[in-house]
């Protein structure tokens, strides 16, 4: 098949590992695959695909950037100026070049997926789409869409406006696609009322690179990967109650303890803040992301991987699978889920004997000592998921299942 592969802006540091996996393994099945995407640092990595950037706002600082940035998204709230500007540049760059199917993918925007429809309809080709995120699996007023915040109450009132004006645009091509892929089970079942072919395939791990290592470490080792937009978002009050608690009750074992946190500089404020609350700030380390096989490496030192969930109260949050879980599970490492929200995320890790899951923080505790003493006995801590059911998490396995939705 040829296909056209239409996607946000590939923006570091992951560069969306989800399509660029299916994306090579698309072209080592032997299809023709064309990317066209916005532009960003990200210039391709794979010689058998044909790559296509469109520039619509420039990457440079300062205050023009802002002004230009203002701008453009005043214009996509009344026209859909980007869509219309990138189905140009498709028309211009490739228009003597023919495709069997279009493949979008996106996240909260309704870029690129109206462009999409555009072209689907222009060539009558089989339209095919890809929903990362969508907005409402966030609470109403959050602004995580825009790539900078506006003051309130003026921000609260644009954001209102671009949401619905996105969820409007989104909605009225949801109907229109041959077939929906998207990140969750809940994403499916909303996704399902504007679209009844619409598919469950997980972000996965790449399966070449989160592989299982035994590594013997002179510290029990507790590991989160990962940025945190808010601590409503990734709350680690009952890990923090657990933490204070080993230091009161156990405090010679934290001698053996590092508590690691692999995010960017915003986080490790909103950690270091909240850690001092609790009178356990000397027991963190905070570093920079990892990438790669770095990331591995990191994950297979660890005795324990930690995954924040939302607060309880926080109900407004939904679908979330983070792509760490996944990548936890590859390495099959103990993985610690907390809170405990009784969702998909919660439900996943029990059904495959993941580790633990909890919103109390004597469970965490107790874990946490479980491992502890693995860990003093071996040096390490091996998670206990079944190889079998790993690979059912695997991105092969997905990118598997998305072949199959394309070639119906």
């Amino acid at each position: 098949m040829k296909i056209l592969i239409l996607s946000d802006s590939l923006n570091p540091p992951s560069y969306i590992p989800r399509i660029r996996y299916i994306i090579s393994y698309l072209a080592q099945r032997g299809d023709k695959i064309t990317l066209c995407s916005e532009l960003s640092d990200y210039k391709g990595d794979n010689d058998e695909v044909n790559y296509n950037f469109f520039e619509y706002i420039g990457n440079g600082g300062g205050l023009w950037a802002k002004i230009e940035w203002l701008l453009k998204t005043t214009l996509n709230l009344f026209c859909d100026h980007k869509g219309y500007d990138f189905f140009r540049h498709i028309n211009k760059t490739l228009a003597n070049q023919q495709f069997d199917a279009i493949f979008c993918t996106n996240t909260f925007h309704s870029f690129p997926i109206t462009t999409a429809n555009r072209i689907s309809k222009q060539r009558q080709i089989p339209l095919y789409i890809d929903l990362r995120d969508i907005i409402e699996q966030t609470p109403a007023n959050s602004d995580s869409i825009f790539r900078h915040r506006l003051p309130t109450p003026l921000g609260n009132i644009i954001t209102w406006i671009y949401k619905r004006t996105h969820i409007k645009r989104r909605n009225k091509v949801l109907p229109n696609a041959k077939a929906i892929t998207t990140v969750s089970l809940w994403h499916r079942d909303f996704i399902k009322n504007y679209n009844a072919n619409t598919y469950v395939v997980y972000n996965g791990f790449d399966e070449s690179l989160f592989i299982p290592q035994k590594k013997v470490s002179d510290h029990f080792i507790i590991s989160y990967i990962g940025g945190i937009y808010d601590l409503n978002m990734s709350c680690p009050d009952m890990f923090f109650e657990a933490i204070k608690s080993l230091k009161d009750k156990h405090h010679c074992i934290t001698k053996d303890i590092k508590i690691e946190w692999f995010t960017d500089r915003k986080s490790k404020k909103l950690l270091k803040q909240r850690a001092s609350e609790f009178d356990i700030d000397n027991l963190m380390t905070y570093r920079d992301f990892v990438y790669g096989k770095k990331v591995v490496e990191k994950m297979n030192e660890s005795s324990i991987l930690l995954v924040l969930s939302h607060k309880a109260s926080s109900d407004e949050y939904n679908g979330i699978m983070p792509t760490k879980f996944f990548e936890a599970i590859g390495v099959n490492r103990p993985i610690l889920i907390t809170p405990h929200n009784d969702n998909e995320l919660t439900h996943t890790l029990n059904t495959i004997n993941g580790g633990l899951a909890s919103s109390n923080s004597d469970e965490i505790e107790q874990f946490i000592l479980e491992k502890y003493d693995e860990w003093l006995s071996n040096g390490s801590v091996l998670g206990q998921i079944e190889d079998r059911v790993i690979q059912i998490f695997s991105r092969r396995d997905s990118a598997e299942i998305t072949r199959k939705i394309l070639e119906k």
